[in-house]
């Protein structure tokens, strides 16, 4: 495999892992929002999980503010990304063009 294949099958054994794992994405419930200057956001949640995915489909920089989504977000203070395992403060994010992500939602 080239480089840039063994990076492709790193995130996508990543993401299987993950979603093996994941409560909310076996087996939860979905709820999405419609598509806003070229984002769209939607979560899976069950009573023990929730993720939340975010994809910027636009040519251009977009933010997502956690605010726009307090059906789900309510009571959330944290964020992991699952693909960096960073932990951050719920606070607003820059998506690059063509960027999806992977958010599970913490109270702490």
């Amino acid at each position: 495999r080239t480089t840039k294949d063994n990076e492709i099958h790193e995130l996508i054994t990543l993401l299987a892992n993950f979603r093996k794992k994941s409560t909310a994405l076996t087996g939860g419930k979905t709820m999405q929002y419609l598509p806003k200057e070229g984002l769209y956001v939607y979560f899976r949640y069950d009573e023990r999980q929730t993720i939340m995915i975010a994809m910027n489909l636009s040519e251009k920089e977009n933010t997502v503010s956690f605010n726009d989504y307090p059906e789900r977000t309510s009571g959330f203070s944290n964020f992991t990304d699952i693909l960096t395992r960073k932990k951050n403060r719920l606070q607003n994010i820059t998506l690059a063009p063509f960027h999806t992500t992977v958010f599970e939602l913490t109270r702490q």
